[in-house]
């Protein structure tokens, strides 16, 4: 009987410190739990898991951060950069402003057709060999006939090809200009289909009422041609370089355009 009770009081005393086994061993584990997951850990460097764990968290969340207003400042200046890179947008020109207006001068030695003291001028460069012109020839006796007070027309000689028979008639009409005869032999010189030669050139002013002689002899001495190459240089001068061009109180006109365009231009210089 006392030996049954002396084993039962023994297996009791090892249940209790097989208890007491248990409950230390899940202590010094939850210890353990504690000590990895809590930033704050003792000694961070002999457990790298502490360190890694730090490593995720907020440390990369304020570098983060860091970048970001770095980045910010960064892209401040730059954009200022760019806005001050930006082609500011050119002062719109007004369509309507007058473009600067031609100086040309007249003189003693250009054909002029009309009031000498007239409030408008034309002066045409032109050539004998532009079918265009000969179209703009005909426009501006209309013109002279619509403003016979008001209109003064100067013609200007324009031979495009210095080396051609064009020039030659060119001389031919001055030397016609030189006779009184102008305007009457440069609508002649105008309609004539065949080559200006000078043998040509002497028998068309036999035909229409000039001095052939003189004729020849202007021709053959190339009497006029400093003025022909005079006109020709104050065309250039003015930028001219196709026939026909036309200068109304020095605003340009290019080509044979209709008569409405030139009355409009005349009118508006006529009421300033």
């Amino acid at each position: 009987m006392k030996n049954s009770h002396l084993i039962l009081i023994i297996l009791i005393f090892a249940a209790v410190g097989l208890l007491i086994g248990h409950l230390a061993s899940d202590r010094q584990g939850t210890a353990a739990t504690q000590n990895s997951a809590d930033p704050s850990c003792a000694n961070p460097t002999e457990d790298a898991s502490c360190a890694s764990g730090n490593s995720q968290g907020s440390p990369n969340s304020n570098q983060g951060r860091t970048l970001d207003r770095s980045a910010q400042r960064t892209a401040a200046p730059q954009q200022r950069d760019i806005q001050a890179q930006r082609p500011t947008t050119p002062p719109q020109q007004n369509p309507k402003q007058a473009q600067p207006l031609a100086q040309i001068s007249v003189g003693s030695q250009d054909p002029i057709l009309g009031n000498p003291n007239a409030k408008v001028t034309l002066i045409e460069f032109s050539d004998f060999r532009c079918g265009y012109c000969g179209k703009l020839n005909s426009t501006v006796k209309e013109l002279f006939r619509a403003y016979p007070n008001d209109l003064r027309i100067v013609f200007k000689h324009f031979p495009r090809n210095p080396q051609s028979d064009s020039f030659l008639a060119h001389m031919a009409a001055q030397e016609a200009f030189a006779q009184g005869k102008f305007w009457s032999f440069s609508e002649v010189l105008f309609s004539y289909r065949g080559q200006f030669t000078p043998e040509a050139l002497v028998q068309l002013a036999r035909d229409n009422g000039l001095d052939p002689a003189a004729m020849q002899r202007a021709l053959e001495n190339q009497t006029h041609r400093p003025i022909i190459e005079s006109h020709i240089a104050q065309g250039r001068g003015q930028g001219v370089s196709a026939t026909p061009t036309s200068f109304i109180n020095g605003r340009l006109m290019s080509g044979a355009q209709p008569i409405e365009n030139f009355k409009k231009i005349i009118d508006e210089e006529l009421r300033r």
